[in-house]
């Protein structure tokens, strides 16, 4: 699960095609970002192709755009009290801060669980998913990592940034 983290098949009986959605991202609108592999039924042998998401494959991203208009949709869903932005600025009312405050210079799209704006002190909100059994704590860890010391212009699986972190430990040792 280290290659795409997030992903999930979708059989499309229309088309005769399966698909492969991996490199599942989020940003503050709600907009989902991800890859997409159509496969059509009948080429190749399936338990081949429903292991993709496991395989060692060349490194997938998603180009990352900046939203210009982000402070505005924030300041809208403040306006319009909408409950989930509401709860976001208690918390930094609560700081000392305001969300109206804050500058979006920069693209903010993280893993499907992991809401930027809610990460105080490093200390990472827990989401529970209900078909994912696994820890994913590491893989949100070392996303915000490389997310706050870098600007990268994409996202990357989660290899990539297990591997970035291991890079920066190896050369402060």
């Amino acid at each position: 699960m280290q290659q795409n983290r997030f992903y999930y098949w979708e059989l499309d009986f229309k088309t005769q095609k399966l698909r492969l959605k991996t490199l599942i991202h989020e940003d503050f609108r709600g907009k989902i970002i991800y890859l997409q592999e159509e496969i059509p039924f009948g080429q190749g042998r399936l338990i081949e192709q429903l292991r993709l998401p496991f395989l060692s494959q060349k490194l997938l991203t998603i180009p990352l755009i900046v939203d210009l208009k982000l402070a505005e949709f924030i300041r809208r869903q403040l306006y319009y009290c909408s409950p989930k932005w509401l709860k976001l600025q208690e918390k930094y009312y609560q700081r000392g801060e305001n969300l109206l405050n804050l500058t979006f210079e920069r693209s903010f799209i993280a893993p499907l669980g992991l809401n930027l704006l809610e990460v105080f002190d490093d200390e990472i909100p827990l989401h529970k998913f209900t078909q994912i059994k696994q820890n994913i704590n590491l893989y949100y860890e070392n996303f915000l990592i490389n997310f706050q010391q870098n600007s990268f212009k994409a996202v990357y699986p989660p290899r990539f940034y297990a591997i970035m972190k291991k890079q920066k430990k190896d050369m402060n040792e």
